[in-house]
């Protein structure tokens, strides 16, 4: 099922989602994996309120947003020409993979590991590991987060 939908409101999302639950009847959905707009996010918990409905955060859309901040930054040239500068950004990328605990530490080491990296200390600025973690964390091991 496909919608061409002409804004990205909460409001037109709900009618969206009201609209295919009603075509579809009886939906058991348990897990939703979507990107981190947050007019979506709060639709499907209005539509899907159980606690048995999971939201979980798309990793090409957090690796998107990873890039699109290492672009924001204007590092997209020193991303593609610096090895260690790759290197350090596809790390925080690969962050996700890793179990919620780790997540947090393994950001601390990969700011220490590339400290002398000038783009490495720009972006960690930006963000910290806690932050960081706690967005990985519940956009994909929770059911809890609203961007």
């Amino acid at each position: 099922m496909f919608a061409l939908m002409s804004s990205r409101r909460e409001v037109d999302y709900l009618a969206v989602l009201r609209k295919v639950v009603e075509l579809a009847g009886d939906l058991s959905v348990r897990t939703f994996v979507l990107d981190f707009e947050a007019a979506m996010w709060a639709a499907l918990r209005h539509v899907f309120p159980s606690d048995d409905v999971h939201l979980h955060g798309c990793n090409f859309h957090l690796t998107q947003a990873i890039w699109r901040k290492i672009q924001g930054l204007g590092l997209a040239t020193s991303y593609q020409r610096q090895e260690g500068t790759y290197v350090f950004c596809r790390k925080l990328m690969a962050l996700a993979f890793l179990p919620a605990e780790h997540i947090a530490p393994v950001f601390d080491a990969i700011k220490v590991r590339y400290s002398t990296n000038v783009v490495s200390t720009h972006i960690c600025k930006t963000i910290s590991a806690g932050t960081y973690a706690t967005v990985v964390y519940r956009c994909f091991l929770s059911k809890i987060y609203h961007p």
